[in-house]
């Protein structure tokens, strides 16, 4: 057929597979941003083109939407893969592909529909040898590596995550500790420790005791080296609900307070500190107070952007910059911490 084409996507990453030689036309990038083009186009991230290869059992040539080419595209590899199986072009669930970025092995996971559902791609290795992007830097690897361009100085592949000291992070994991248990919630667990320490005391006997304090440690151990965002004490949350349960002594009173402690917390939030420099502490201030709820700012923030009107392309910026705007709306229920 010719101009046939076949379309996939990996993860939202959308695709058109095209055989150069069953099509009319050339694949220059003037024809390729025609092609890719969402409103005059078929629309797609790219062009996965088959081309022969004395290296491989096939080769492929990737084209972004502007034309240029690029070297690798996981998503991309698989979308082919599974055109090659699809379209009759290979029966073998093993095989090689050769990309402009080099060789890579692909596994087809046939299911019971005789379809290939799933793809594995073997991407090679990840490196920051200077010799392999390329680069002239006479450095072992390219790491934190000052960069001299347009006037500034940048960082290549600057580390954010370093250590601020002991007491900073201890800070940090106290106040988002009680920001996400909440000050209600915290206060009933308190009152009810005996509760809590009667499933400590069952660690030899309960599987869901010792899963639970294996949970709340080793989580709280990784936040207080890396006390960045509050929904990481999820799994914190989760043991401590685990832990309550495998009690033999808890009281439903306990049981309901606890469970209405943390409905309230949804809806009205408790401010304990304020940092000197927001997103980047040092230090801070006690600054208590109330305020709207994780739940109640969830509702109002999905409301608001009812209000924008339908969603832009998800590959454009716009939308982007909207689902930042909506992950930062809804993260200030857990900044009042």
């Amino acid at each position: 057929m010719k101009n046939g084409f076949f379309r996939g996507h990996g993860l939202g990453n959308d695709y058109i597979v095209m055989d150069p030689k069953e099509l009319t036309f050339k694949l220059t990038p003037k024809n390729i941003k025609a092609v890719c083009d969402r409103n005059w186009g078929l629309g797609s991230d790219g062009i996965l083109a088959l081309v022969p290869s004395k290296k491989a059992d096939f080769g492929l040539r990737i084209y972004n939407p502007d034309g240029s080419e690029a070297e690798k595209s996981g998503n991309g590899l698989r979308i082919f893969a599974r055109y090659l199986h699809a379209t009759g072009k290979t029966k073998k669930t093993h095989f090689t592909v050769e990309t402009k970025g080099g060789l890579v092995t692909i596994d087809l996971h046939i299911d019971r529909h005789g379809d290939a559902s799933a793809v594995t791609v073997e991407m090679g290795q990840a490196t920051f040898k200077p010799g392999a992007l390329p680069c002239t830097l006479a450095v072992d690897e390219l790491i934190q590596q000052p960069i001299e361009a347009a006037g500034r100085s940048l960082s290549f592949l600057d580390n954010e995550l370093e250590f601020a000291g002991v007491g900073v992070h201890l800070g940090r994991w106290l106040v988002k500790n009680a920001a996400v248990i909440g000050v209600l919630a915290g206060t009933v667990l308190l009152v009810g420790a005996r509760h809590t320490w009667g499933a400590l005391t069952r660690w030899q006997v309960s599987t869901v005791a010792r899963f639970a304090v294996l949970t709340i440690g080793l989580s709280e151990l990784l936040f207080l080296r890396f006390p960045f965002k509050p929904l990481h004490l999820l799994p914190v949350v989760a043991g401590l609900a685990l832990l309550v349960g495998s009690t033999p002594s808890v009281s439903r009173r306990w049981l309901a307070a606890l469970l209405v402690a943390q409905l309230v917390g949804g809806l009205v939030g408790t401010t304990l500190a304020a940092p000197d420099v927001p997103d980047a502490a040092q230090s801070g201030r006690l600054d208590l107070g109330l305020h709207a709820g994780p739940l109640l700012t969830d509702v109002r923030c999905r409301l608001d952007d009812r209000k924008r009107g339908p969603w832009p392309d998800a590959a454009s910026v716009a939308a982007t910059e909207r689902a930042d705007d909506n992950a930062s709306c809804q993260n200030r229920a857990w900044r009042a911490g």
